[in-house]
């Protein structure tokens, strides 16, 4: 391999990957650093095979590689970039991680935002189910292998999500949770609470009462199945107390009609995102 060109290295190793009859073929970046000339082999090379039955994933950056017969996902480079260690553990070991931006988050501009706020804050948790949906029906996982992962706020999702739907979902890690949002929000002692209100709503009255309680994964959690959970809290967590997903973990224990695992870690040294 040593002698060979860059185009004939690219080749060499997707046919030797071929020989252990993939059910599905994932190529990434297979064009990377070649001049056009080797991108046009390559890329002849996947057609043919993609035209002969074989099953191909392709992942790359590069707007030469255009197929006409086989998946091709185009991702920016900041997509890769910003991943972390974590994310990258899974990629090594064939888990496929995706990243969901629903309504609520700023990434898609302020109307994106806006239309995930106060009375809209359920369209953020309807918009993850979409997407995992979406996924499960291309293919990309399946409800028996489903993880969804989130932090504060973002644990407020996966609360809400878990408890709205949890046949979608294998597993769930919801870290420093805020899933007690009637009660938080109810209080104007803590030191979030009031200037939080433009956010959630104040649930001490009328629409905001009802509506909050309607996705709060406190005040949802049933007598169900639900996902093994991993749970984490922090002792000295001015934002999310850790009494939150320590109560929240305790009425799932009382409630579930299953056994799957279910874990709560608090830092005793830790505030909201890290030793404090």
């Amino acid at each position: 391999l040593g002698t060979f060109s860059g185009g004939m290295k690219q080749r060499f190793g997707i046919v030797q990957a071929l020989l252990g009859d993939p059910r599905l073929l994932v190529v990434d970046e297979p064009t990377l650093g070649l001049d056009d000339v080797a991108a046009v082999r390559v890329v002849s090379l996947l057609e043919r095979l993609a035209a002969e039955g074989t099953a191909l994933l392709v992942a790359t950056h590069d707007p030469r590689l255009q197929l006409r017969t086989a998946r091709v996902v185009q991702h920016p480079a900041e997509t890769v970039a910003a991943s972390s260690p974590s994310e990258s553990a899974l990629l090594d070991r064939g888990a496929v991680w995706a990243l969901v931006h629903p309504r609520g988050g700023g990434e898609l501009g302020r109307q994106w935002y806006l239309d995930g706020k106060l009375q809209q804050k359920r369209n953020t948790f309807t918009d993850t189910i979409a997407c995992v949906e979406h996924l499960v029906a291309e293919c990309w996982g399946h409800p028996d292998k489903v993880a969804i992962r989130g932090a504060s706020a973002g644990g407020l999702l996966v609360g809400a999500c878990v408890t709205m739907r949890p046949d979608l979902f294998r597993a769930a890690v919801a870290e420093v949770p805020f899933v007690d949002v009637v009660t938080t929000m109810s209080d104007p002692s803590l030191p979030l609470t009031v200037t939080e209100w433009e956010e959630w709503g104040d649930p001490r009255s009328e629409p905001f009462a009802s509506y909050i309680a309607s996705y709060s994964p406190y005040d949802n959690t049933v007598a169900m199945e639900y996902p093994a959970l991993f749970i984490t809290a922090g002792l000295n967590d001015p934002r999310v107390s850790y009494h939150e997903p320590a109560k929240w973990i305790a009425r799932i224990r009382n409630m579930r009609t299953n056994d799957a695992t279910l874990l709560m870690w608090c830092e005793m040294g830790a505030g909201h995102g890290g030793p404090s």
